[in-house]
């Protein structure tokens, strides 16, 4: 999942780039690429820090169905990271 998100999100930035129409290259990221909202977790707080690491390292580190939304997440941070 992490590998086709990156692959297909910096495609769209390659192709765009080879248009020579296209101005600029607007990468719309859902929350979750910054930080993991968990009601059960109090104090939690976006920072200045772009990047949601810890879904990254979840993601890596589990298989399991259960945690789709980590992978999700982990592969909406490293298409984030990798177009920047």
């Amino acid at each position: 999942l992490i590998t086709g998100a990156v692959a297909g999100t910096m495609n769209a930035l390659k192709a765009s780039n080879k248009q020579p129409s296209v101005k600029r290259f607007v990468l719309t990221s859902p929350s979750v690429a910054a930080v993991l909202l968990r009601p059960e977790v109090e104090g939690i707080v976006a920072t200045e820090n772009p990047w949601n690491d810890e879904a990254m390292a979840a993601a890596q580190g589990s298989s399991s169905p259960a945690c789709w939304c980590m992978a999700y997440a982990g592969s909406k941070t490293e298409a984030e990271r990798a177009v920047w």
